[in-house]
């Protein structure tokens, strides 16, 4: 694993662009308006929603997004939900997505949760794997879903 340095912060409004950026470079396309609604729900529920920066060079080079639920998923405990998470593939394997994780968990617990759940496509086997070194498993639950364009 090659070091690099780097830090990690809080989100701020004028990260959006940047952050839709790695965001659309990971997924393959853009969701510039799912970010704007996210950041207005982070100002309106601050301590619902962790947004974490990783600054290179006064560069940003990762993020992490996500939000608290209670009582989803069967549950009464608090759960942190991982939104979205990024990082430059030039720096992949230099430590920022584990530095984020971490500091996602550390904020989680501040806030009471008392787990964090993510979704990733079976087809990320990079994500997958990411998310295995990072502690996650997969749960017993089935993800379903029906296609409303047919009967």
């Amino acid at each position: 694993m090659n070091t690099i340095d780097f830090n990690i912060r809080d989100m701020v409004s004028t990260d959006l662009e940047r952050v839709a950026g790695l965001d659309a470079m990971a997924a393959g396309f853009t969701r510039n308006d799912f970010f704007r609604r996210r950041w207005q729900a982070m100002e309106d529920k601050p301590d619902s929603y962790i947004g974490l920066i990783a600054e290179r060079q006064d560069s940003i080079c990762g993020f992490v997004l996500g939000h608290i639920l209670t009582g989803e998923f069967g549950t009464r405990r608090k759960l942190a939900i991982i939104d979205s998470m990024a990082v430059a593939t030039e720096l992949h394997g230099g430590g920022i997505g584990a530095e984020l994780m971490e500091t996602l968990k550390s904020r989680a617990r501040e806030l009471g949760c008392a787990e964090i759940r993510t979704l990733a496509g079976w087809d990320r086997q990079d994500m997958l794997g990411f998310f295995a070194k990072s502690g996650f498993s997969p749960i017993p639950v089935n993800v379903l879903e029906k296609n409303l364009a047919q009967p």
